[in-house]
């Protein structure tokens, strides 16, 4: 169920897409609105570290140097909303030949701040492991480990999501005094994810190794 919400139903960034030109004559309501919508994305976060975003479509402008109305506007939007000044975007569609350049652009951005989502949740549940005792947490500290490896394996960095896996197996095959039924579980599921890790990473025999 923990992968399941990971994959499924937590983002680690949630965007909104916005039609909205800074010379626009019902910037007013506009702004209000694009607030309320925001508001409402928020609340459904609960609270987490998810990431809000804000693009604003603009089908009548394209980036200048100084554009003194648009600072002034971003400012407004950017308070009204309570959003960050880094999280506000311009997506301008004005000249189809130049849109494939932004949406790259705002691609590696989002992919880098989902990356940053994932270490900050990696940070928050090392730092949980490291205070529990290992004798009287076993199994707790390997569902950490766990959870660890696959932000690893989320944020693409595989060969540490490989190096983390190998310390949670070997910390369950050292498991004692606990629900053994469970510790078999979790040592089946493990010993899937290096195999499959291994392959990926093109050594197939310490895949081969670890399935005997």
């Amino acid at each position: 169920n923990w992968f399941n919400k990971q994959l499924n139903h937590i983002p680690p960034i949630v965007i909104l897409f916005y039609e909205l030109d800074w010379n626009d004559s019902h910037w007013t309501e506009k702004q209000l609105d694009c607030g309320l919508q925001l508001n409402f994305l928020r609340s459904g976060l609960c609270n987490r570290g998810t990431k809000l975003a804000l693009v604003l479509i603009q089908k009548n402008s394209l980036p200048t140097g100084e554009d003194t109305l648009a600072m002034e506007r971003a400012a407004s939007l950017t308070n009204a909303c309570e959003l960050q000044s880094n999280s506000l975007f311009v997506l301008p569609v004005l000249h189809a030949d130049h849109l494939v350049g932004y949406v790259i652009r705002l691609q590696n951005v989002f992919v880098e701040q989902a990356v940053q989502y994932y270490l900050g949740e990696t940070k928050r549940i090392k730092n949980h492991k490291d205070t529990l005792n290992r004798q009287n947490y076993q199994l707790l500290q390997a569902r950490h480990l766990i959870k660890v490896s696959f932000f690893h394996e989320l944020r693409k960095d595989i060969s540490t999501a490989l190096k983390h896996y190998n310390m949670t197996y070997n910390q369950l095959i050292e498991t004692k005094g606990v629900n053994q039924y469970e510790v078999k579980i979790l040592c089946g599921f493990v010993n899937f994810k290096i195999c499959q890790l291994s392959f990926r990473t093109g050594a197939p025999l310490d895949a081969i190794a670890q399935f005997d």
